[in-house]
């Protein structure tokens, strides 16, 4: 989920998300939120909103996210 997008921003879609997983009462989606500038108090704000797993740079390299994904 990109932190920082255009219309709704990653913490409000992930909110967005995990209301429609509890009213509906399905499983939870795994979020991982990306970001490219991470700011001070960003991966607690992102947890908050309900992300699955910190939050990772978008120049993260390809195994750093999969092993994120995995966990």
């Amino acid at each position: 989920m990109d932190v920082s997008m255009p219309v709704m921003g990653g913490m409000e879609s992930t909110g967005c998300i995990r209301k429609y997983e509890l009213d509906e009462n399905i499983p939870r989606t795994p979020i991982i939120a990306l970001t490219a500038h991470a700011m001070i108090g960003d991966k607690e704000r992102c947890l908050e909103a309900g992300v699955s797993a910190s939050q990772l740079g978008k120049g993260d390299r390809a195994n750093r996210v999969d092993g994120r994904i995995r966990d």
